[in-house]
């Protein structure tokens, strides 16, 4: 079994409560469990790609569950992170449900822009983000951030999106994620990347499309591992390296 650890000493990890033990347990990664959220569709209330974003050393939420979750969120200010909360989601209905489901590559932005919170807008005009974008407003949902400069995506929005920036894009097909009351999940949503891992959330159907997307992620040296049962969009995770001066 592997296990984990950050460079700088710290790793931990947010992400569903579904999945947190079974994640934990896999990776040796200390996680923060995401509660239901009555804000958001009860499908997506706990998925972490809907619940917060990081950027730099700043962690965005919304007010009301930032303050019901207050005493385990808090952990993060112990390694250098600074909690902004957001206004609360508008409407559980997309497009008001968006506002932290952002991509950010090295000083860049990728989000439906016209919906993404304005905390997040400001901050990153004012550290000189280039701000793009996309009509996809599940921008965070649909890709896989490798590492800064590297995505894996279904989505041919963002894929144009990354490669005008200069990075590189792997433009995936259909995995078979399965989402529950919706007619599949995203890539983003149902893994993550650790160190040189890739952790899936569930097996993916054999197909060609699998089998590109291995192949593929050999060629930039990732290994794999899976968590049980099959390829399942939990709202991926967002894993906090000690950002300490």
């Amino acid at each position: 079994m592997r296990s984990f650890s950050y460079l700088g000493g710290f790793m931990i990890a947010f992400i569903s409560e579904i999945i947190a033990k079974e994640f934990a347990d896999k990776t040796k990664i200390e996680t923060i469990p995401l509660s239901q959220y009555n804000c958001l569709d009860s499908r997506l209330s706990s998925h972490a790609d809907m619940l917060l974003s990081v950027i730099d050393d700043k962690l965005f939420i919304p007010f009301s569950y930032y303050e019901k979750n207050k005493t385990s969120i808090d952990r993060v200010l112990d390694y250098g992170y600074e909690i902004i909360t957001v206004d609360d989601f508008k409407s559980k209905e997309y497009p008001y449900d968006i506002s932290l489901n952002v991509l950010v590559l090295d000083k860049c932005l990728i989000s439906y822009t016209k919906h993404t919170s304005k905390e997040i807008i400001n901050y990153c005009t004012s550290e000189g983000y280039k701000i793009v974008n996309v009509k996809q407003g599940y921008t965070a949902c649909s890709t896989l951030k490798i590492d800064e400069n590297t995505v894996i995506t279904a989505d041919k929005s963002i894929n144009d999106a990354v490669l005008s920036l200069g990075k590189q894009s792997f433009l995936c097909e259909d995995l078979g994620i399965k989402l529950d009351g919706y007619n599949c999940g995203f890539i983003g949503g149902s893994s993550c990347v650790v160190n040189d891992t890739v952790v899936f959330f569930g097996h993916p159907a054999t197909n060609d499309a699998f089998t590109n997307l291995k192949n593929h992620l050999e060629k930039i040296n990732k290994q794999v591992i899976y968590l049980d049962g099959e390829l399942h969009d939990y709202g991926g995770a967002k894993i906090l390296g000690n950002c300490k001066k």
